[in-house]
């Protein structure tokens, strides 16, 4: 059974030249894992408060897979932020959505980790604050059947802070929902303040934001 999401329904207004090398660099990183020894690139895993691994640990990955799955999230929901928000804003944000996900994960949990997915989770918040009506196209793939699906941005990620939630309760996997559950949280509430600061502007294309609704105020396009 497989879900990826492949598109948002937005309009963006730069080029997210900041993702572009975000994803670049953790494409080149594993690289530099697969041909290097542990000990040239452990200094980078998330274990404990050491800044190396608070920063280092979302741009590692534990397999081809796990790359993979992250990359694509990445793609969809960072092009799509970080061409709207611009890109020095979303580097900056996104740094601290992985640093707010690691805490989490240290705090909680304490295991040593890698991986971009809680800075990733904190983008996807950060997309929710944005674009909450938004349709997000989905591929599915179960067992012989597959196709396509549009649904709100907000009810997809909803269903997946679920799942996170439960598996951060019941330590279903080893899997770092904790830092899943920091970033997301992380990026919503970023989120919402870049918008009602006036950091980040909306395309008048876009549907009202999450503070919009939650205020219930008209939206000025």
């Amino acid at each position: 059974m497989l879900f990826l999401p492949y598109t948002i329904d937005t309009v963006t207004e730069k080029r997210p030249f900041t993702n572009w090398i975000i994803i670049a660099l953790c494409v080149v990183m594993f690289a530099f894992e697969c041909v290097s020894p542990p000990s040239d690139w452990m200094m980078f895993v998330l274990d404990g408060w050491s800044l190396s691994g608070l920063v280092g640990h979302m741009f590692l990955h534990g397999g081809i897979f796990h790359l993979a799955g992250n990359m694509i999230f990445l793609w969809v929901f960072g092009n799509t932020v970080c061409g709207n928000s611009g890109n020095v804003i979303y580097g900056a944000l996104y740094l601290f959505y992985g640093i707010m996900a690691a805490s989490a994960h240290v705090i909680v949990t304490g295991t040593p980790a890698v991986g971009a997915s809680g800075a990733i989770n904190g983008v996807v918040g950060m997309a929710v604050a944005m674009y909450p009506l938004n349709r997000v196209g989905v591929f599915y793939w179960i067992f012989i059947r597959f196709g396509t699906f549009r649904m709100p941005l907000w009810i997809l990620a909803f269903i997946w802070f679920l799942f996170d939630v439960r598996g951060a309760l019941t330590n279903a996997e080893d899997v770092a929902y904790w830092a899943h559950i920091g970033g997301f949280l992380a990026g919503l509430c970023a989120g919402m303040i870049a918008i009602e600061k006036n950091w980040i502007v909306l395309s008048a294309y876009d549907n009202e934001s999450l503070l919009d609704i939650l205020l219930r105020r008209p939206r000025t396009r």
